[in-house]
């Protein structure tokens, strides 16, 4: 780092013995503490002297009050006492240091003050641990022009202190907003990453209205809709028959996700874990207003005959109608003498026969596509049985069917072809009841009913038990079932 002396201390620099210009040296790391012999004056950084190693008395002295030696003053010090030479040198320095001059280019040596711990630690005893340095500061006027007024020391150190900004030239180009969005949009334009796009074969064909029909998919998605249709049905009549609006939409994304999986279409499947809309647009496919409604009307259509017929309804049977539906009589079957066997529910002839043309008729229907889902209640019998809800559906539909005769008159053909659910719900929910009072009971008598029922209503038509055969098996009085 450049030492700054003046014109008398260089000169006298060459006459002073080395330790003394040591101590002259205003910068670098082996500088110690300079302090004068005269009262009141010091740069050691424990006095009271500010940051720029004076207190504030001394600069509210004026510059004219401050003496500065001439050089044949000093070269006459030289010659009379050596130690008032050193002290005249080191007032100098100080001024140089603290005060400071103004060099050729206008620019003043600020002192600052900074901690170097990196430094080694010098064999002199420092009475600091910080390290003088310097540093330029921007370019002030340190004489004052023709006219102007003389600043005082104090005056110049706060323009030092001064914080200042460069002002943008006139010149400055001021970037163009427009550009810079053009460039944007240009730069998105070749996004290396283009949006995801499904597979072409799991888009949808969308009618003029926004609906779909399900004959104008492709054949892919045609063959998942049909597997899912069959899948709602059997998720019905498995669990719930007369489900809620929020449980059918569920119902019917399970429907599709089976269906899917069962027909290894991986893409329709993502899509439809994914796609909320499409998922949506699909599930209106498979479970339209009243899909589980028709289901449920549809069994009732084709019960209607074998109900008639297994009762010998015809007109002017309201007494044999209100009969059979005092304490749902008609879910029981009957010995050759017409007694009522109550430890056998839900084994009548008409009941079984329903089951077996409304969910096991033909290889395509519910039962025998399903027949890996009928499985049994004991963990050491494996023996399949019929679920709660296809049981409690087929006697809610027999009520109902007796329901419509009971003015003793036939019904009229649009009785025939509607099933109300509201009407009809607690029926189906008190058969649902009997059938877990029956479990409560005993599982093993609960498995006996189920698993016989499943094995009179899976069998081929040639093969069902003859009327009145089914007083034969062990049914309820629930105490004296047989839990064989």
């Amino acid at each position: 780092m450049t030492e700054l002396q003046s014109a008398p201390a260089t000169k006298s620099a060459r006459k002073t013995p080395a330790a003394a210009q040591k101590e002259v040296r205003g910068g670098g790391r082996e500088r110690n503490t300079v302090t004068s012999t005269r009262k009141g004056v010091s740069v050691d950084a424990d006095d009271s002297a500010s940051e720029y190693g004076i207190s504030d008395p001394e600069f509210e002295k004026s510059e004219d009050d401050v003496e500065v030696p001439e050089d044949d003053d000093i070269l006459d010090l030289l010659s009379q006492s050596p130690e008032k030479l050193q002290e005249e040198l080191m007032k100098e320095v100080r001024e140089i240091l603290l005060l400071g001059d103004a060099g050729d280019d206008g620019k003043i040596p600020q002192l600052v003050t900074v901690t170097d711990e990196s430094e080694p630690e010098s064999d002199t005893n420092l009475t600091s641990t910080k390290s003088t340095h310097y540093r330029e500061t921007s370019t002030v006027k340190c004489k004052p022009e023709p006219g102007e007024k003389k600043k005082s020391k104090l005056e110049v150190r706060q323009e030092l202190e001064r914080p200042r900004f460069e002002q943008p030239s006139n010149d400055t180009e001021i970037p163009n907003v427009s550009e810079s969005v053009a460039t944007l949009a240009s730069s998105d334009s070749s996004d290396p990453y283009p949006p995801f796009k499904w597979p072409e074969f799991t888009d949808l064909v969308y009618e003029a209205d926004g609906s779909i029909n399900l004959r104008a998919q492709n054949a892919r998605i045609q063959i998942v809709l049909k597997t899912a249709v069959l899948e709602l049905k059997k998720i019905a009549v498995f669990e719930n028959v007369f489900p809620t609006i929020t449980e059918k939409r569920k119902m019917a994304m399970r429907a599709l996700s089976t269906a899917a999986y069962e027909h290894k279409e991986r893409a329709i499947l993502k899509r439809l874990k994914n796609d909320i809309d499409y998922a949506a647009a699909l599930a209106s496919v498979v479970h339209p207003e009243g899909r589980i409604s028709a289901f449920r009307t549809s069994i009732k259509k084709l019960a209607h005959q074998i109900v008639v017929s297994r009762f010998g309804l015809k007109k002017g049977c309201a007494d044999q109608v209100e009969e059979l539906l005092k304490s749902h009589k008609y879910i029981f079957p009957t010995d050759s003498n017409g007694k009522v066997l109550g430890d056998q529910p839900f084994c009548d002839e008409g009941i079984v026969d329903i089951l077996h043309q409304s969910m096991f008729d033909g290889e395509n229907s519910i039962g025998v596509r399903s027949h890996e889902d009928f499985v049994s209640v004991l963990d050491d019998n494996d023996e399949p049985e019929l679920p709660v809800a296809m049981v409690a559906l087929v006697a809610t539909i027999t009520y109902a069917i007796l329901m419509d005769w009971r003015s003793g008159n036939p019904p009229s053909s649009s009785q025939v072809k509607s099933f109300n659910a509201t009407l009809h719900i607690s029926v189906y929910k008190a058969h649902e009841a009997t059938l877990t009072r029956i479990f409560e009971c005993g599982k093993k008598k609960y498995h006996a009913l189920m698993a016989r029922l499943y094995k009179a209503v899976s069998v081929s038509q040639n093969m069902l038990l003859p009327a009145g055969s089914l007083s034969n098996f062990d049914y309820l009085n629930v105490d004296a079932m047989s839990e064989d």
